[in-house]
């Protein structure tokens, strides 16, 4: 069973820089969702450079920074830090 679908952004969900078919995606969105698959969109951008793109961002996990931050539903569950001392 799967229950999540992740995928990279940049030229793989998007061929252009913001730029994906939103009416296509809400409509798969749904089916995913409505099959209780969650959906992980991951970028090098920041977390609200990608929030930004998606109109459902509250109902998705979204990782930004290459997946050192994850948001769930927009809240935030992960954060990879550099520890101070290495700064």
């Amino acid at each position: 069973m799967i229950k999540l679908i992740a995928f990279d952004m940049d030229e793989s969900f998007m061929p252009r820089k913001g730029f994906y078919e939103r009416e296509r995606w809400a409509r798969d969105f749904d089916l995913l969702r409505a099959k209780g698959i969650r959906v992980l969109p991951i970028s090098g951008d920041q977390y609200q450079q990608v929030a930004d793109l998606f109109p459902m961002k509250d109902e998705m996990t979204i990782g930004g920074l290459n997946g050192s931050v994850i948001f769930e539903k927009g809240q935030l569950i992960k954060a990879d830090e550099i520890d101070r001392s290495m700064v």
